[in-house]
């Protein structure tokens, strides 16, 4: 097979712009992207990553988000209904969920500096961080966006 071939004949699917045509390139898309997928998972992953990206941008759906907090390690220390009504009493601007994640990747990753969260003083170290992490001045991506790049950066 020719490469340059197949990139030539993909553009002209996509240049004229055939509903139908795009559909059957979609169908093909997702074949071939589950082979990859079957034969190297992180290169499937890879794929299904930009794929995302362009048809979402740099933001992590709800699920994504309720799937990271609860694969964390250790486990997360509050609910979202909790951290719902953390946001609530505390005037938080942010997302909710990002709220959630961020606040619980905080117990994860620096808790036992932070404390337990079961104290005032230790939830409000822990929303200060929170804050600061979401709305940090220094990065370069939106905050949902950095919420984004960190978790398929670091995390996974």
């Amino acid at each position: 097979m020719h490469m340059e071939e197949l990139e030539e004949m993909i553009r002209k699917i996509v240049d004229d712009g055939d509903r139908k045509e795009m559909e059957r390139l979609s169908d093909i898309l997702v074949k071939v992207s589950n082979m990859v997928y079957e034969y190297d998972e992180k290169k499937g992953n890879e794929i299904f990553m930009e794929i995302y990206q362009m048809a979402y941008g740099k933001r992590l759906t709800d699920s994504m988000k309720r799937e990271w907090v609860r694969q964390m390690k250790p486990a997360a220390r509050w609910t979202e209904d909790e951290i719902r009504d953390v946001a609530n009493n505390y005037a938080i601007d942010m997302p909710v969920l990002s709220f959630y994640v961020i606040m619980n990747m905080m117990y994860s990753d620096i808790g036992r500096a932070l404390g337990t969260g079961d104290d005032e003083q230790s939830l409000m170290r822990y929303i200060d961080a929170s804050n600061g992490w979401y709305y940090d001045p220094d990065a370069t991506n939106t905050e949902e966006a950095k919420l984004f790049c960190y978790k398929k950066g670091i995390v996974d």
